[in-house]
């Protein structure tokens, strides 16, 4: 996911579409130093067919030297039959 215009304090959002039935959790993981994101809401549950609207918002810090900033966001089902997206 990419936000191009995005500086100092960027929110974005991105819809998803449950392929199955499942509780999942949103966690986010920073790669440069400076960066930090969160994702709301952080779980949910939806039945196969069911979309959610997340919402993504980061923001770099003092410490943060780098033209562009990477951090992951991961989204865990507990349906043990999916395997967690990235």
């Amino acid at each position: 996911m990419v936000a191009d215009n995005c500086k100092i304090v960027c929110t974005w959002q991105r819809t998803f579409i449950a392929s199955e039935a499942s509780s999942w959790q949103a966690t986010s993981a920073s790669i440069s130093e400076g960066l930090s994101v969160s994702i709301s809401p952080e779980s949910f549950s939806l039945n196969k067919g069911q979309q959610i609207t997340l919402t993504f918002n980061s923001e770099i810090n003092a410490v943060f030297d780098s033209e562009y900033g990477m951090a992951s966001a991961i989204l865990t089902p507990s349906n043990s039959n999916l395997s967690p997206s990235h």
